[in-house]
């Protein structure tokens, strides 16, 4: 894909409940799959160049994003955060470990100034981050920028908004669904798809157990 479109191969992941909820607001991080399909998402991370959330996901799940599985921790991607506005507190878990694993922020040209970054952004160089603004609402462009830097794989891993907005540039390539057998009912974030409403364009692959859960891989029709 990087050959052919200048762009990464893009699978997006998805964990969602029984009722079609991917997490609860103002809750922060849900699991919702178990510890069978969460070590395969570790697995996924671990040959994987980059993963990619949404600022909403980096500050209310506060997830660190490394391969933590034994003797795969040195694989683990390249964290990137969308954050317009360089939101991501710097006593997050990403900024924290921004040394030992590289993160990438994708800021809006505006979070700059004159003399260069703000406030903020300079704090967010300061603990580690690499600061890259452009358009972020030209993910295509985005992409090109990371396929540039021999980016080849990317798994965007968190957000409703940030799904559908890959979705809804045409820029996934693959569908990567985790199905829990719980329910997260009143107060859930729900899915922008589920398995009755697969984005058109997708075909179903396979499908493979993970303990109690489902994981079910969709492909773009070439």
């Amino acid at each position: 894909m990087r050959k052919r479109s200048k762009r990464p191969h893009v699978t997006l992941k998805l964990a969602v409940s029984a009722d079609g909820m991917i997490g609860l607001h103002g809750i922060g991080q849900v699991r919702i799959t178990g510890p069978e399909a969460r070590e395969e998402v570790h697995r996924l991370r671990a040959r994987t160049d980059a993963i990619l959330v949404g600022i909403g996901t980096a500050i209310a799940d506060d997830p660190e994003l490394t391969c933590r599985l034994e003797d795969l921790e040195n694989q683990s991607p390249i964290r990137i955060v969308l954050d317009r506005r360089l939101e991501l507190p710097l006593n997050s878990k990403l900024v924290m470990t921004a040394r030992e694993v590289p993160v990438i922020v994708i800021a809006d040209l505006a979070a700059t100034t004159e003399d260069g970054l703000d406030a903020r952004g300079e704090a967010l160089e300061a603990a580690g981050v690499e600061i890259l603004t452009c358009d972020s609402t030209r993910l295509d462009d985005l992409l090109t920028a990371l396929a540039s830097r021999g980016i080849s794989s990317l798994v965007v891993e968190g957000g409703a908004k940030t799904a559908r907005s890959f979705l809804n540039a045409g820029l996934v390539d693959q569908i990567l669904l985790f199905r829990g057998p719980g329910t997260l009912g009143e107060g859930g974030i729900a899915s922008p798809f589920d398995p009755q409403s697969i984005p058109a364009g997708f075909r179903p692959v396979e499908t493979h157990q993970f303990g109690a859960d489902i994981c079910e891989n969709y492909e773009r029709d070439i």
